[in-house]
This record gives C-alpha cells, structure tokens and sequence, in this order.
C-alpha cells in the first residue's frame, strides 16, 4: 500500500543544442515565513507522513513513510544524484536539526546502511548508548622476507604480521597508493592503521615510509606481540605529489 507513488521521466533536451533543464522536482515544499505574532509552542512541518498499523500475519509486511529509489547517474564526474537533501537555514536560537529520529525502543534501528559509505564533512558526537561497532580487515602475512605493505591492507585497518624467523624491513605504501585507495581523498583524512607484530621469537620489524610519507617518529620498529598504532593524515593529494603524515605509537611486549 502505498500513499504517494511519483516517477519521473528521463530528462531530453526538447530542441537539439538547447540547454537543459537544470532541476526535476517531483515535489516541491515551500513554507511561508513563520508568523511573528504567535506564542506559545507552535510546529511548522512541510511534510508530515504517519504509516498505519500493520496487523499480526504470516506474511512479509513492509511499511514505506517514504520510499525513495534512485535511478542509474549518467554525465560528467561532477553529476550529483541525491535521495534526500537538506540545506539549513539562518537559525538565531534554539536548535536547528536536518534529520531528527526517536524510534519507539532502544533495540530498534534508526538507520541501517547495508551497502554503501557515510562521508561526513562535519564533527561526529555519540553521546549515551553503547559504543560504536566497527569492523576491519585483517590482513595476515608470514613472508620470509622483506614485504611492501598494499594500500589495501592499510587502509583495511590491521595487518597481523608473522616475519617467520628473522627481523624484517617492510615498507608502507606510497603516498600516491593511499590517496588512490581512498575515495574522494582530501587534505586532512584520516584513519588508523594498526600493524601486530605476531612473531614466536623476538624478531623486530623496522618499518620504512615508502615515498612520500613521513613517519613520526622516524624509527619505527614493534618487536614480538607488540603493537604500532599509526594514525595517518592525508596533506597531499594532488596528483603526482601526494603526501602523508604518518603519526606512530608502539605498546606491547
């Protein structure tokens, strides 16, 4: 059961050579400014939706307050298909908030993202609750030799490496290589890296920069069951000069 169903259609130019249609809005919601002689509490919403109740069956009940699908993106690089945008005004008190989301119990989800990243260019703040689950890739190396670390393995999170039986020089990724691994890599990303030293005897590995990184300190070298925490940050990522800072700590053993 659906309240509103939209579809739009695929934007042509009406005349060859003519310029397109900037913007298609299936719907567009303009409130008024807010009264300046009300008191008291007092809501404006653009758009209220409140999904019925869903009787107890057997069958596989689905409700939708607003189910959005987006289509296939086609033009330059800089094309942008957005499900849900949200521009701010001018707030002078109070509190002004995008999305807003009170579920009805603790255990149930506000959002759930099964596919796909979250970029945010602002501050994150969890307050109250658990904290959050993250999961990494664990990388596994027992080379009998010298190894270059891949940008994947980095930026996967954590490689346990064995050096199976003698000190090891391994090196990271270039500069060049993390910037590529990263999407939409800018000035001032930053992640963790942790590398585990796994090794049954006590057998050191020094770890090189690899070009265009720089390590801090320089001399980076986690013997057996101890642990180098690194916290690499993007300063370069133009092409041809990209450039990290890689901030090392060591505990263990």
């Amino acid at each position: 059961m659906r309240g509103l169903v939209i579809t739009q259609r695929a934007l042509t130019n009406p005349v060859s050579g003519s310029t397109p249609i900037p913007i298609s809005t299936g719907i567009d919601i303009s409130g008024a400014a807010g009264q300046t002689n009300l008191t008291g509490s007092h809501q404006f919403r653009g758009l209220n939706i409140t999904t019925p109740a869903q009787v107890a069956n057997s069958a596989v009940n689905q409700g939708y307050g607003a189910l959005i699908s987006m289509g296939t993106s086609n033009g330059a690089a800089t094309a942008l298909q957005r499900g849900i945008h949200i521009s701010g005004g001018t707030q002078t008190a109070g509190v002004q908030t995008g999305l807003f989301v009170t579920m009805a119990a603790a255990t149930h989800d506000a959002a759930n993202l099964s596919v796909g990243r979250v970029r945010l260019g602002g501050d994150l703040f969890v307050r109250g609750g658990n904290c959050p689950v993250e999961a990494r890739t664990f990388a596994t190396d027992a080379t009998v030799g010298n190894i270059t670390y891949t940008a994947a393995q980095v930026y996967g999170g954590v490689m346990l490496r064995d050096p199976a039986g003698g000190a090891r020089a391994d090196t990271m990724p270039t500069a060049a290589d993390i910037v590529a691994a990263i999407p939409n890599a800018a000035v001032g990303d930053t992640f963790e890296f942790l590398l585990v030293n796994t090794a049954d005897a006590a057998e050191i590995i020094t770890v090189g920069a690899g070009a265009g990184n720089t390590l801090v300190p320089a001399s980076v070298t986690p013997t057996q069951n101890e642990i180098t925490r690194f916290i690499i940050r993007l300063t370069n990522v133009t092409g041809a000069s990209e450039a990290t800072t890689m901030y090392a700590m060591t505990t263990g053993a």
